[in-house]
């Protein structure tokens, strides 16, 4: 039998990735970002993960040495790239824009997509 706190954990996750896919879907400018280390920590790669209006997830490659990104549309995320998302976004600062605001990326994006969410939400009912 599973345990408990697998099941919390999984629901945890799972109300997570509900708010990356929120995030990303308000705007096409909205991204998020996991990276790639090596067994020393050094950061080998920069994944940018983006949505296009189709609802298509953008995965835009950035290699430590490069200075263009490759872009890959990838269809199907999987849990390792979100809980690297998660991860690297409770580790970095907010955009410029909400440096004043939050404390993380990650409060960032949870605040961000809560907000308008709701907001879509309360205009929709309000207009239906």
């Amino acid at each position: 039998m599973r345990t408990v706190k697998l099941v919390e954990y999984m629901s945890e996750l799972g109300s997570n990735i509900q708010t990356i896919l929120e995030y990303l879907a308000l705007n096409k400018e909205h991204f998020v970002t996991f990276v790639i280390c090596d067994p020393l920590g050094k950061i080998l790669i920069y994944n940018h993960l983006s949505m296009k209006d189709d609802g298509s997830i953008v995965n835009k490659i950035i290699l430590n040495s490069e200075e263009e990104p490759v872009e890959v549309v990838t269809s199907k995320p999987t849990l390792g790239m979100f809980e690297g998302v998660i991860s690297y976004s409770k580790e970095i600062p907010p955009s410029d824009e909400y440096k004043d605001t939050f404390s993380s990326k990650w409060e960032e994006i949870v605040k961000v997509a809560e907000l308008n969410v709701n907001a879509n939400k309360w205009r929709q009912a309000n207009i239906l």
